[in-house]
């Protein structure tokens, strides 16, 4: 209860609605584009809770490792070392111009809880629910980070910002990196690209030039302007309820915390 306390005091709030002021402060809600994608247009299929778990990431020993979820037999999940190319989709990348392609780079969240997921991403057709996009994991729910990263053989390359759905900004990143860090993976190596991918630079560098108290305050409250702005019309447009996803599929669970 101390933490807590302290929290509130940190933000001016009380408890009952810090989980808010952290997501503001921390998360990302979708941006513009996804909202015309998922309620205007309504392509995204997304996922029910249970139904993410075969998308976890896991870090041991310095090494990232998924479920062999692309097995198409019925023997038991089994953890194998990650390799992003697996979720590499060029017809699911977003297209702008002076973009630099990511070539075998997979689409990636982080939650509020800093856990990743890795998933196959797909696009949808309008009206039919059954694209896979960076809003899928979590039925459109805010994220502490998203884009794409460049994984082989268990070993993180490169990280690129390149949600069209979140729209992640510098804060986002470092949460990603600082994450990375708690969760025991080394930095040294990874390399950190911008958006279109014209520029990178090493993580801890990146951190270095980006966490700062005072950037983040500025940064959460255009983060929540922005949230008023794009959630005006959110329960008008779609009750995501009403959905059914992959995770309907997933009975027993095999991919369970274990």
């Amino acid at each position: 209860m101390y933490v807590v306390s302290e929290l509130c005091l940190i933000f001016r709030c009380t408890v009952n609605v810090l989980p808010r002021e952290l997501e503001y402060m921390y998360g990302r809600e979708l941006s513009a584009t996804g909202i015309t994608v998922d309620l205007n247009h309504q392509k995204a299929k997304y996922l029910e809770r249970k139904g993410i778990d075969k998308f976890r990431l896991w870090f041991r020993n310095g090494l990232v490792y998924t479920w062999n979820w692309w097995e198409t037999s019925n023997s038991k999940p089994q953890r194998v070392l990650a390799d992003s190319k697996r979720t590499y989709n060029p017809e699911a990348i977003v297209k702008s111009e002076g973009r630099t392609p990511n070539v075998n780079y997979g689409p990636f969240i982080m939650t509020m809880g800093r856990n990743f997921y890795m998933a196959l991403h797909s696009p949808g057709e309008a009206n039919k629910f059954n694209g896979f996009y960076h809003s899928s994991y979590l039925a459109g729910e805010p994220v502490m980070g998203a884009g794409s990263m460049l994984i082989v053989n268990g070993k993180i390359h490169r990280i690129r910002s390149d949600s069209g759905h979140y729209k992640p900004i510098d804060t986002n990143v470092v949460s990603v990196l600082q994450a990375l860090r708690m969760l025991g993976y080394p930095l040294n190596d990874i390399f950190v690209d911008d958006y279109l991918g014209k520029t990178s630079v090493k993580a801890e560098y990146f951190i270095s030039q980006n966490a700062d108290w005072n950037k983040l305050e500025t940064l959460r409250d255009q983060n929540k302007q922005q949230s008023r702005d794009n959630f005006k019309d959110k329960e008008y447009f779609r009750n995501p309820t009403k959905l059914s996803g992959v995770g309907g599929e997933v009975k027993d669970n095999p991919y369970g915390d274990n």
